[in-house]
């Protein structure tokens, strides 16, 4: 199994997932990890229905998913992982998961947030946790669809708190 891309993004699926990156990348598996949509059968079925055909979807809890990652054999899979949150991504990794790549793809306005690109707001809490997971030496950046810019998030970062 390859994680091709593990994307943090709030709205999940929806077409810049499934019709952009989900060409490019052309995983035969996609992942969300999300303790509240696992512990939800009709939202696991609506996000099923938004899959492309002959794409696997699986929905798990952040254990389940520790435990499911290291169960996957199939060494020729491409996996695409979506969470929600930076707080996700900080729990697979402090639960053992290897993540060497994250993409931040829509993480939208919400009370404590702050503007870093035109598709990412961070709280000071996101912005720690993006901090130690750097520093884990894990590859962080932006991107909203496969043809934007690669936006590396931190040159943003340092740029918004020298504006004041």
């Amino acid at each position: 199994m390859t994680v091709v891309l593990l994307r943090v993004d709030d709205r999940l699926v929806h077409g810049q997932v499934t019709a952009g990156w989900g060409r490019v990348l052309s995983p035969s598996r996609i992942v969300i990890i999300s303790d509240s949509i696992a512990g939800s059968s009709w939202e696991t079925d609506l996000y099923r229905t938004a899959i492309p055909e002959g794409v696997q979807l699986d929905v798990l809890t952040v254990d389940q998913a520790l435990e499911t990652f290291s169960s996957y054999t199939d060494g020729n899979e491409k996996v695409f992982v979506l969470v929600e949150n930076i707080e996700v991504v900080s729990s697979l990794v402090e639960g053992g998961l290897e993540v060497k790549k994250v993409n931040l793809g829509g993480i939208h306005h919400d009370e404590g947030k702050k503007e870093i690109v035109s598709y990412i707001y961070l709280s000071p809490e996101d912005i720690d946790r993006l901090t130690q997971l750097r520093e884990k030496g894990i590859d962080i950046s932006a991107q909203d669809v496969p043809s934007g810019k690669k936006i590396d998030i931190f040159r943003h970062l340092k740029k918004n708190e020298e504006q004041g």
